[in-house]
């Protein structure tokens, strides 16, 4: 019996992660170096984040919101793998490792402060949201900066600016979350909470 080729092709974040790793690491590795950098379950909160955006987009009557909303995470995606390969080929020095540390202690607070803010009515601060983020976005240009391209770098100013959007932040974070958003929002609080339990944030 044949089988489903849309049952053996990973699809969504995972998908865009196996694409980037092929294009990254055969210039410079063999196949056998190709694997996920990304397990089932975050590429659930990728995804489940594409569609947070997407919704937020339409609801703001943005044009190609669907492009646009999944480009976003397709940009997370590529860094991540970019960061991994990095790691794996020993590029980062002394220093650039220690940044790299940092943000990751800095994403981890971030992530337990969005986790608090919607557990909590009444919590939300986006000043801190915005400070958090661009603390975790500097530690990370310090960590990459030297061995990336314009390209990449693009990709990280994109990532942050759409993040650190007042109104995104006010709309996603803030006590009036619009019903067309709570289910993501949800799903995407329930990851991360599983990721901390498990320190894999």
């Amino acid at each position: 019996m044949m089988r489903n080729n849309d049952e053996e092709k990973p699809k969504g974040a995972k998908a865009i992660a196996l694409k980037a790793q092929k294009k990254i690491f055969s210039n410079a590795a063999g196949g056998n170096l190709i694997k996920f950098v990304i397990d089932d379950e975050l590429s659930m909160l990728f995804d489940h984040l594409v569609n947070l955006n997407v919704e937020y987009l339409k609801l703001q009557k943005v044009p190609n919101f669907q492009y646009l909303g999944r480009k976003v995470v397709k940009n997370m995606i590529k860094l991540g793998v970019k960061i991994g390969f990095m790691r794996h080929h020993n590029q980062l020095n002394k220093m650039e490792l220690n940044a790299l540390s940092t943000f990751r202690s800095k994403f981890h607070s971030l992530m337990k402060a969005l986790v608090s803010f919607y557990e909590v009515e009444f919590t939300y601060n986006r000043e801190y949201l915005i400070d958090a983020i661009n603390m975790c976005h500097k530690n990370l240009i310090n960590a990459i900066q030297r061995n990336s391209t314009d390209r990449s770098l693009e990709r990280l100013e994109a990532v942050i600016d759409f993040y650190t959007n007042e109104h995104f932040l006010d709309t996603v974070c803030g006590n009036a979350r619009p019903a067309e958003l709570l289910p993501h929002i949800r799903l995407i609080v329930d990851e991360i909470g599983l990721r901390l339990e498990r320190k894999l944030l």
